[in-house]
Parts: structure tokens; C-alpha cells; sequence
């Protein structure tokens, strides 16, 4: 596991230096700083299996979906992000918010609502990019920005139940 982690960081510093170097600082702003802070939550504060996961979908996302273009050959592999995302924040949270001994129901809401919040936060962060940027994030091959937006926020909600499921089936086992 240990190794996986270190290919994957060492994949995303090599992607950030390959889109630096075919002009795209900002990006590759993003992308280390985003490495940055997975690394520094990682240090002894994350499982190991968490950080990979985190990981993980970095490389999805920055090297396979932007820097090789994947998001514009195919026009599902967001969708899939959006649910694989959210399934994982879902699932972290419903175990936070369980473990405060509240009553599960109340996680559960609680938490597909937490990962609709950063679904939304994180919408809105494309739209400021493509507006101060001139980029184009909230786009797809097949739907106008509109509509990849409310798709991408409803992929998020599935995403986030099937995570909090996931929580409440692990938590049952448990018991």
C-alpha cells in the first residue's frame, strides 16, 4: 500500500509538471496544492487505505481525466468521478457523524446533505474558474454547462447514498 502511495504521488507531481510545461500554471497550481494537502492530511492523521483512495481518484481526475483528455473523449468518466467522489466523502462522513452517537438516520441525512454542500462548492468553483479563467470545467462532449452542472450535482446525492448504504452496512456488520 505503502508503494501505491508513492507512485501515485510521484504521478501527480509528474502531471503537474507536464501541464506547467504545456502552459497551464494555474492547473498545475491546483494540482499541487491539492497534492499538498492530501500529503499533509496524510502524515499520520488518514489510513493509509483512505489516503490511496484520495489519491486515487486525484489521478483519475488530474492525469487521466485533464492532463491525458479523457474528460473530453469520453463523456461519462465525470459522471463516474462525481459518484465515486461522493460515495467516498459520503461514506467518511457518515462515519464521522455516527461515531458522535447521534442516531443513524440523522448521519445519514446529515451527511448526503454534507456532500451535496461540497458538490455545490465545488460547482461553484467551476464556475468562477471558467469566468475568471476563461476555461471551460462545466462542460461536457454531450450536455451544455447547465446541465452537466445539475446532472453532475445529482450524480453527487446517488454518490453520497450509496456511500452513507455502504457506512450503515459496515457499521451493522459491525455490531
Amino acid at each position: 500500500m505503502t508503494e501505491l502511495r508513492t507512485l501515485l504521488r510521484l504521478t501527480l507531481i509528474t502531471t503537474v509538471i507536464a501541464v506547467v510545461g504545456r502552459g497551464d500554471p494555474y492547473y498545475g497550481a491546483f494540482c499541487l496544492f491539492a497534492l499538498g494537502a492530501v500529503t499533509v492530511a496524510g502524515y499520520g492523521r488518514l489510513p493509509i487505505e483512505l489516503e490511496v483512495a484520495v489519491l486515487g481518484l486525484m489521478f483519475l481526475d488530474m492525469t487521466v481525466g485533464n492532463a491525458l483528455g479523457v474528460y473530453r473523449a469520453v463523456p461519462w468518466f465525470d459522471k463516474a468521478l462525481h459518484v465515486a467522489v461522493a460515495m467516498l466523502l459520503g461514506g467518511m462522513l457518515f462515519t464521522v457523524l455516527a461515531s458522535l452517537r447521534m442516531a443513524r438516520w440523522i448521519a445519514a441525512v446529515a451527511a448526503v446533505l454534507l456532500t451535496l454542500g461540497v458538490g455545490t462548492a465545488w460547482e461553484l468553483a467551476e464556475y468562477g474558474v471558467d469566468h475568471t479563467l476563461a476555461r471551460q470545467t462545466q462542460t461536457s462532449p454531450t450536455m451544455t454547462a447547465h446541465d452537466d452542472t445539475m446532472f453532475d450535482l445529482a450524480l453527487d446525492a446517488v454518490g453520497g447514498m450509496l456511500g452513507v448504504l455502504l457506512g450503515l452496512r459496515r457499521r451493522t456488520m459491525q455490531a
